[in-house]
């Protein structure tokens, strides 16, 4: 079951984990995901959205979620059911960070390739919007696949990006 408290807990604060047993152990992404998240915070101030849906679900989990960074306590803004007419399922997370795209740029897409290689199961989506006339808009996304036999050995890994 996922509720709010779950969601937030395990995406915002920052010393928490989505694995329980008798010690607390990281999850595949460890602070990669919550260090976005606080820049996000530091950056902007916005708050992140986050969307999940379990496969052959019919409702998907949207919440609207801060962080008090310095209590380290996560705020539900908004927590609802909305209809899953695609059957879609997974985990989508989106933030808005504010930053030098000139200095940043090369970094930001070397670490999307690399989440690509590690994740072949993701599909990761980034995009560049600027107030700036002497920036385009750039829209990236990094496509990873997995293509699993019945067994779910690694097999062929194909992974792309366009930008």
């Amino acid at each position: 079951l996922v509720t709010p408290l779950t969601v937030s807990l395990s995406i915002l604060a920052v010393l928490s984990g989505t694995k329980y047993g008798l010690k607390q152990t990281r999850g595949k992404f460890g602070l990669g995901a919550k260090m976005a998240l606080i820049w996000s915070k530091m950056s902007t101030g916005l708050p992140i959205e986050i969307s999940s849906s379990m496969k052959k679900q019919n409702y998907i989990t949207f919440c609207r979620l801060d962080i008090d960074i310095h209590k380290n306590i996560p705020h539900v803004h908004l927590h609802e059911k909305r209809e899953n007419k695609q059957h879609w399922h997974g985990a989508e997370i989106q933030v808005v960070i504010e930053g030098n795209w000139t200095t940043y740029r090369s970094k930001i897409l070397h670490y999307m390739r690399q989440m690509a290689v590690i994740t072949p199961y993701a599909q990761f989506q980034f995009k560049f919007v600027s107030d700036a006339p002497e920036y385009q808009e750039c829209h990236c996304k990094v496509f990873s696949q997995n293509r699993c036999n019945a067994t779910h050995s690694l097999g062929d890994k194909t992974s792309s990006i366009l930008c």
